[in-house]
């Protein structure tokens, strides 16, 4: 059994939600940080996560709001990327990848986010989304 959270994505009114599985968020967002190339000292400080307990198995795991966010970002910058890209050098690659923009002041973005401040992940998601790589 897995641990689920349910969000609402509407007002409540209308009685509409997700239910979000916390083993599947975190798997998703751990295979992404896995091609990313992350260590696992990185992937903890992305996630707010200790590996000790993601190697202990993380069947009935039960993530903070947080970290589920965290989970969003991570495979939201990834959607991104996908979009972005055709070759998977550069879908998996861009995140090592020395970047001139502003934000990442000629770092990588994964320097960028193993900060392990929510913030700095944020502003990465928002920095790709906002169109960092120019019009279409």
């Amino acid at each position: 059994m897995t641990s689920k959270h349910e969000v609402s994505d509407t007002p409540k009114a209308t009685g509409v939600s997700k239910v979000i599985d916390h083993t599947q968020a975190l798997s998703l967002a751990l295979n992404i940080l896995d091609k990313w190339g992350c260590s696992s000292k990185q992937k903890e400080q992305i996630l707010a996560i200790k590996i000790k307990q993601i190697e202990a198995g993380f069947v009935d795991i039960k993530l903070s709001d947080e970290q589920l966010i965290r989970c969003s970002h991570v495979a939201n910058i990834h959607a991104i990327l996908r979009a972005k890209f055709t070759n998977p050098r550069n879908i998996y690659g861009f995140m090592s990848m020395k970047n001139n923009n502003p934000l990442f002041k000629g770092k990588s973005p994964i320097s960028h986010i193993e900060s392990g401040h929510l913030n700095e992940l944020q502003a990465c998601h928002e920095t790709l989304k906002s169109g960092l790589f120019g019009p279409p």
